[in-house]
């Protein structure tokens, strides 16, 4: 009996409240088990095998015992008996749990289609709920877990990005991208599953906002890497000659999606030094700033007939744009190990022409497409 039809009968029997809770309860912790199983069948970690057979077998039982007991006056007692059996499964879990390590070949297929499902699952903790509601998450969580939502949606545009441009056989920066992107997907799903609701709210924020920190946001050195050296062979590949097979309004989509992420991501750089040099960088990165809003706002008039002509330079734009950004990130890691004033003031004009070109270079692409409609239209 699957979760769908057990909601179904629960909605035409008109079940109190509280019962129908429980059951909503159960429905949104199988949805995060399907996740953890399928990260799971990534690993190698045998260490985890017994654990968790033991919960899909638990929730297999429950949902036939449900269906048994949707009619009967003991069907409260039974869900309660059972959640506290998950809980108790979850600890288990949790005492042999850490950060994934992908080993095993995966497809980008994959990939895409379980971050939807981690999306809709943290979107299911985000409804607020009676505090006497077993669905109920303190309202101290809720910001942290809007964070974790927000990074994994910018993550998604990114990895949709990637993942359309990649030609067959991978390179070891894709398999290394893709592990990444599940590895990170699928423990932050996890995190929220396993700590809910038997951690205090300062633990799980605390939880939570290192694991952005430390695996999703381009903060650290080994993250940017995977990042940057999945954008470099994508250029790499332009370079040569080789394009990618892709469909117009897939490609201006994508585009667009992953110059939103990339805005996200500059707005994110630490501002920390007040020299004359970090003055100018700043004023840069406004113009950056708007020349990629403007991007972002005029890349879907590109006629489709056209598209062909302009998809090559918006392409290598936007991913020097990621190259740029993710430099920025470093140049500020660089100034934070030197003495107030000491800033390598090369590097700063250097990233302040390179910020200068791209610019133009966006204005060049975008003056190109309002041409290319204005000649449409004569024709």
């Amino acid at each position: 009996m699957s979760c769908e039809r057990l909601q179904e009968f629960m909605d035409i029997l008109n079940y109190p409240k509280t019962s129908i809770d429980k059951f909503q309860l159960f429905t949104r912790e199988f949805g995060f088990l399907d996740v953890f199983i399928g990260l799971q069948s990534f690993t190698d970690e045998t260490n985890m095998l017994d654990v968790t057979q033991k919960i899909q077998t638990l929730f297999q039982d429950a949902a036939f015992d449900f269906y048994v007991l949707y009619l009967t006056e003991h069907f409260d007692f039974y869900a309660s008996e059972v959640q506290n059996k998950i809980l108790l499964a979850k600890r288990d879990i949790r005492a042999k749990y850490s950060f994934p390590e992908i080993s095993l070949p995966l497809s980008p297929k994959f990939v895409m289609d379980i971050i939807p499902s981690v999306l809709e699952n943290i979107g299911r903790l985000l409804k607020r709920h009676d505090p006497y509601s077993p669905l109920y998450v303190p309202e101290t969580i809720l910001e942290h877990i809007k964070d974790v939502s927000k990074e994994l949606k910018f993550l998604q545009y990114f990895f949709c990005f990637v993942s359309q441009r990649f030609i067959e056989p991978k390179s070891q920066h894709h398999v290394n991208f893709f592990a990444h992107v599940l590895a990170v997907v699928g423990h932050a799903s996890t995190l929220t599953w396993l700590y809910l609701p038997d951690f205090a709210p300062e633990q799980i924020n605390l939880m939570l906002s290192d694991f952005l920190r430390m695996r999703v946001k381009p903060i650290e050195p080994c993250i940017r890497k995977i990042y940057v050296d999945v954008l470099q062979t994508l250029k790499s590949t332009i370079q040569s000659g080789w394009y990618f097979n892709i469909r117009y309004e897939h490609a201006v989509d994508s585009e667009a999606s992953f110059v939103e992420t990339m805005l996200h991501n500059l707005v994110g750089i630490p501002t920390k030094s007040n020299s004359t040099e970090r003055v100018v960088l700043k004023d840069h990165l406004k113009i950056l700033q708007k020349m990629l809003e403007f991007l972002r706002a005029n890349i879907f008039r590109v006629l489709r007939k056209d598209l062909e002509f302009l998809l090559r330079d918006i392409e290598t734009v936007v991913i020097d744009v990621g190259l740029l950004v993710y430099s920025l990130y470093e140049d500020e890691e660089e100034k934070e190990d030197m003495a107030p004033g000491e800033v390598n003031q090369a590097q700063v004009f250097d990233l302040s022409g390179n910020i200068q070109s791209l610019s133009i270079v966006i204005y060049l692409t975008i003056r190109k497409a309002f041409h290319l409609i204005c000649q449409g239209f004569m024709d």
